[in-house]
Parts: structure tokens; sequence; C-alpha cells
């Protein structure tokens, strides 16, 4: 008669250990499935994709400002209502799963954009977020609708606007005129460093101009008319 084998003490906890470690895994997977599905789909675009996200920020404890000033180097991550430019070459873009090629003078029109880009002068460049809606000189990309992901590397412009922009700050030597708080406050500068946090508002930019009008937090105004200024009554 044989004897029965004896399996040691060790290797059973060994195996108990490796199956708890399999149940954890399945057990996370499915949990981070139905959670992403049902709850938190934007969580799974987050990381598995170009997506980047932004909160609608807000500024506070503001006051009005308009300006309109020189171009220089604009870094925006950030929510907005409206984007819109106005292609000054030929460009290729990302959108979704497929690759779309735009010509020099193509208009677009995006709703709803959540992402961020770098404005160098007259050109863009790390393009990358997400849209609600797209359109092409008027007419909507048909088929795809709601969390549009786009990306271009870059492309030139001959005009952008950005509408219900935010900002959390801009610093570049510039020239041009500042209009804070209904013209109570106006601010001139010939090549001279602006600097600014915390904007709110819309800007549009055309033939080497910026120009801004929104609200820009309180705490700035300051820093901004310690120069030379005029005050009116």
């Amino acid at each position: 008669m044989e004897k029965a084998e004896v399996i040691p003490q060790d290797k059973k906890k060994k195996h108990h250990h490796v199956w708890l470690f399999i149940y954890l895994i399945f057990f996370g997977v499915l949990f981070f499935l139905i959670y992403t599905s049902f709850f938190n789909p934007d969580l799974a675009r987050g990381l598995t994709g170009r997506v980047v996200g932004f909160d609608k920020e807000e500024v506070v404890n503001g006051v009005s400002m308009d300006a309109e000033l020189g171009l220089g180097v604009i870094d925006v991550g950030s929510y907005m209502d409206k984007l819109s430019f106005r292609l000054d070459q030929d460009a290729s873009f990302l959108v979704g799963e497929g690759n779309i090629k735009l010509s020099k003078r193509d208009s677009v029109v995006i709703d709803g954009f959540n992402g961020k880009f770098l404005v160098d002068g007259m050109k863009i460049s790390n393009f990358e977020g997400s849209a609600d809606r797209i359109f092409i000189d008027g007419l909507p990309i048909e088929g795809i609708d709601g969390g549009i992901e786009l990306w271009s590397e870059g492309f030139s412009y001959s005009f952008l606007e950005m509408e219900g922009v935010y900002l959390d700050s801009l610093s570049y030597p510039t020239s041009g005129r500042i209009n804070i708080n209904d013209d109570k406050v106006v601010v001139r500068l010939n090549e001279e460093g602006f600097e600014l946090n915390k904007f709110k508002g819309n800007v549009d930019i055309s033939r080497g101009l910026v120009r801004m009008d929104g609200l820009v937090d309180r705490s700035n105004v300051k820093g901004l008319v310690e120069g030379d200024f005029e005050e009116r009554e």
C-alpha cells in the first residue's frame, strides 16, 4: 500500500496566496470597468488616451479689464466655451480615431474645448484636448458628438479667438494699452514686462495683436499700475 503524499505547510500557504492574489486582480479590474462605464467614463479616457481635462475656473475677486497688446507666448491650459481659428497653412488633425487634413484659410470652430496648447506668435503647438462639437467652414463633423478627442503637432493661423477662457498666468514683454475698471486706470506699455494671474474672459488674436476683455484678479491691479499710468476720474 502506497503512502499518501504529504504536502508541506509552506507550499499550501504559497498556493493559497497565489489564488488570493489572482482574485484580488480580477475583482479590481471588474470594479474599474463598472466604475468607468457607469459613473466616471472620463477616467478611462484620461488613463488610456491623450485627453487632458481642466475644470471651469472662475475669477471670484476680480475687476474688469480690456487690453490691446503685442503678441508673445501664451500657454493655454483651460476649459473654454468656444475656440475658433482660421488656418494660415495646410494642417493635419487627429479627430477621434481618424485623421483630418485641412487647407489654408479653412476655419475651425470648437464648442466646449477642454485642453491645452501653446501660442507662440502666429503659431500653435502641442495642441490636444477634447470637444463637444466641431465645425469645419461652418459644417459640423458628422457621426461623432461629445467628448471628441483632438490632437495636432502644430499649425499656423491668421485668426484665433477664445471665448470664456481662463488663463492662470500670462507674462511677456510687450507694448500696448490696458484699461482697468471701466477706464478708471489706463496703463500704457512700451516694450515693458507685462504679467498677470487669473484672467477669465475673451481673447482674440489677429495681425500680431492680442485683444483681451474680461475679469482679472484684483490682486494683480497694484502690480499692473506701478509703472506709468493715467488715472481718470
